[in-house]
């Protein structure tokens, strides 16, 4: 990147050529990439990116039981009810509002791989009736001789091949 604009002959400056490349504005990151290669990412210096993390909130099991109960009476908990679930709970309505969005994201991942599993089970049980119906079927006709054209088995060329589904682990 080109900060050449930037630049200043100010000979009171005592950074750098590659600390004054940077603007004042900016904060640079330095890092080796995959390759080996040294990087520089620059960010705004308002981003603070040297400031730690908030640690992350643990609740106790009684605040995740009450959390769930009112979850599953109601998803969406707003205005006084959020206040009241906070201070019973001791926790800030931050805390109580990002739990419930969280929660039901988890709810929605859920349903939506319920939901997969029950297609899957619904294709899974037509596909064990059509093999049935095809067993049925091949067990109803009559025996017949076999011509030159019907398939020999490789394990013994005198016995035609006949249809034997294979209904897998799914089928019962």
């Amino acid at each position: 990147m080109d900060f050449s604009s930037e630049l200043r002959d100010d000979p009171s400056d005592s950074r750098t050529e590659e600390e004054r490349r940077i603007p004042d504005y900016c904060q640079a990151i330095r890092f080796k990439g995959s390759n080996g290669q040294v990087k520089e990412l620059l960010f705004p210096k308002g981003l603070d990116l040297d400031r730690p993390k908030r640690a992350r909130t643990t609740f106790s099991s009684a605040q995740l039981q009450s959390l769930e109960e009112e979850f599953r009476n109601n998803q969406y908990l707003v205005g006084k009810e959020r206040t009241k679930l906070a201070q019973r709970l001791g926790l800030s309505e931050t805390q109580v509002k990002v739990w419930f969005q969280n929660r039901r994201t988890k709810h929605k991942r859920e349903k939506s791989r319920e939901e997969e599993q029950r297609k899957l089970s619904a294709e899974t049980m037509a596909t064990c009736n059509i093999l049935r119906l095809l067993q049925n079927h091949s067990t109803a006709l009559p025996p017949t001789t076999p011509t030159p054209s019907v398939q020999r088995s490789v394990h013994n060329p005198s016995s035609p091949v006949l249809f034997r589904p294979f209904f897998g682990p799914y089928c019962r």
